[in-house]
């Protein structure tokens, strides 16, 4: 049975661009190849929620952010499978869905959900791509790190899958050299039920659309290939200056005169010894405490530096 899915909980929550943000933050984390296996870990969501809130000042917690997930993942999918369907194009410049009044009564009356697409398509689809079809939608925009960079076939190749209605779903829409004569009804050109665009203007206009697009998509990999290298090497010169520091005898943990026990208990003790301490404040240590930098540095504060440390959480 197909989950019912409304606009009510959108309409009345998800207001103004709060939805394109939620994406956009998702996209980027899959891009640093925080999704595994079709899901973000517990830290990454933690992240997103922070992310979402601070950048639409909102209150959500991580209960409402999954429920949306599961709602764009399930929009996602039906549009994905009415563009399978015989019948439809799409323009993915304007959003719009193309198909005759008979098709669109026929497909609803099967996939009641799939009435508002008639009217606004489904926003971001390419962008959702990424998230849910990632086997699929990197197909055509993503190499890995470890590939060549894609030759004049591949790029080919990518411009055709643009054309076909976006990149992780094949439309099937190429367009024959010689084509017979279309059938004309509703301002729609068919061919056994296929848009076929019979301008030469309207097709340069999309060639050059579709040529930016995958521009900007490569860019974008670009950009999140030299964020991952460049977080990487961050990583292992700080491992490898701790190293020396430890190698030299400079380590805080290894000098005389002050805590050498940085243990998270021992953390956890010294934090029940705080009178007057809140849920929240207490909270965010036990999260702090998480990280052994963290728990060095609480450890040889002052009592009162300590507490000033936890307001400012």
């Amino acid at each position: 049975m197909t989950t019912e899915i409304t606009d009510v909980e959108d309409a009345g929550t998800w207001r103004g661009n709060i939805e394109k943000i939620f994406i956009d933050i998702m996209v980027n984390e899959v891009n640093k190849g925080n999704m595994d296996s079709g899901t973000f870990s517990t830290n990454t969501w933690r992240r997103i929620l922070l992310e979402v809130n601070s950048q639409g000042k909102r209150n959500f917690n991580l209960k409402q952010l999954k429920q949306k997930f599961n709602r764009l993942r399930a929009m996602h999918r039906e549009f994905s499978d009415l563009l399978k369907h015989t019948g439809f194009g799409w323009d993915a410049e304007t959003n719009t869905v193309h198909a005759l009044e008979e098709t669109w009564q026929n497909y609803i009356r099967a996939h009641p959900n799939a009435k508002r697409f008639r009217s606004k398509g489904c926003p971001n689809y390419n962008l959702l791509g990424l998230i849910f079809n990632p086997s699929t939608a990197t197909g055509a925009l993503y190499y890995s790190s470890t590939q060549d960079p894609p030759n004049t076939d591949d790029e080919d190749e990518m411009d055709d899958n643009l054309e076909h209605g976006g990149v992780h779903v094949d439309v099937d829409t190429e367009i024959p050299d010689d084509p017979p004569q279309p059938e004309m009804a509703g301002g729609v050109t068919t061919r056994s039920g296929k848009r076929v665009t019979d301008s030469l203007l309207e097709r340069k206009g999309k060639k050059e659309s579709r040529l930016s697009q995958m521009g900007d998509a490569l860019k974008a990999w670009v950009e999140a290939s030299k964020a991952r290298t460049e977080t990487s090497r961050a990583r292992t010169e700080a491992l490898l200056a701790r190293v020396d520091r430890y190698k030299s005898g400079t380590s805080s943990e290894a000098t005389s005169g002050g805590t050498t026990d940085f243990s998270i208990t021992r953390c956890m003790a010294a934090l029940q010894t705080i009178e007057l301490l809140d849920n929240d404040k207490y909270l965010k240590a036990v999260e702090k405490f998480t990280v052994p930098e963290w728990r060095e540095i609480f450890m040889n504060m002052p009592d009162e530096r300590k507490m000033a440390w936890l307001d400012r959480l």
